[in-house]
């Protein structure tokens, strides 16, 4: 039997893992973070920001297409949370702050 590398292990423990409670951050004290994978499912979106004027500003999620272009999923403008989105599996998604200050943005996968 030949011995596996450390990348055939992490291939296949990205394909195995348990990713039901999977928690990311997009963005934290206002720095949206580099854009992130996602496992795929239902996530509810918590986005919390103030301007300095004391307007919310927007907190946009966008994800890649194929093409490397970013397609806007959905916008957060106002103190509604969270909001449920539905992303495919191995989705590339990111945050876009516009007018806001300390912005926290997560994303928690809902347990299927």
């Amino acid at each position: 039997m030949p011995v596996s590398t450390i990348d055939e292990r992490r291939a296949i423990y990205d394909r195995t893992a348990d990713r039901s409670r999977e928690v990311l951050t997009l963005a934290a004290a206002n720095v949206a973070v580099a854009s992130v994978i996602v496992a795929g499912g239902l996530y509810m979106l918590d986005a919390s920001a103030v301007t300095s004027a004391g307007a919310f500003g927007e907190i946009r999620i966008e994800m890649q297409r194929g093409g490397g272009s970013w397609v806007p999923m959905t916008s957060v403008t106002g103190p509604d949370r969270p909001s449920e989105m539905r992303l495919p599996a191995q989705a590339v998604v990111r945050a876009v702050l516009t007018g806001t200050t300390g912005a926290v943005v997560t994303l928690s996968r809902v347990p299927a």
